[in-house]
């Protein structure tokens, strides 16, 4: 037993140092320019608020002063969420990623190819996201009422 609580006491302190290093890491790699805008690129108000419009109905349009003053309201609205963003990724990027990986993914993206890598990936997911909108809605109005009929028949 007590050979089983000096394992215990010798290995926290290096699990929590490793932990600390992977936070560090992570915070590092957070803050690296490409990721500030990868960042910046997938919380964009265009993308939220294009999202959104693009679930509307057609004939539920807005005009191009409603879609300012919506635009400033979601602008605000993210870059309030900014910070909570970051440090939910920060740390799951400590809790998912080993000291090692995290240092691979800091020394890729902080080169030339690597900074242009990050760069585009959130235009591609975009594009595809975009290319899928039709899709995705078609699917949501195929099971929708699937799901619902699913929950009815559960509940009775």
């Amino acid at each position: 037993m007590k050979k089983f609580i000096a394992t215990i006491a010798f290995c926290l302190p290096i699990n929590f140092a490793q932990a600390q290093f992977a936070e560090e890491l992570a915070q590092t790699y957070m803050n690296m320019p490409e990721v500030q805008q990868m960042i910046s690129n997938m919380y964009s108000t265009e993308n939220y608020l294009g999202q959104m419009l693009r679930a509307m109905p057609q004939e539920s349009r807005i005009s191009e002063d409603q879609f300012r003053e919506i635009s400033a309201m979601m602008a605000e609205e993210m870059a309030a969420l900014r910070p909570k963003i970051e440090t939910l990724m920060t740390a799951t990027l400590a809790k998912y990623f080993s000291t090692e990986e995290l240092e691979a993914l800091i020394s890729i993206y902080d080169t030339e190819h690597g900074a242009v890598i990050m760069g585009r990936m959130p235009l591609i997911m975009q594009t595809v996201m975009v290319d899928m909108s039709n899709d995705f809605s078609a699917m949501q109005q195929r099971v929708v009422p699937q799901m619902a009929k699913i929950l009815l028949d559960q509940g009775n």
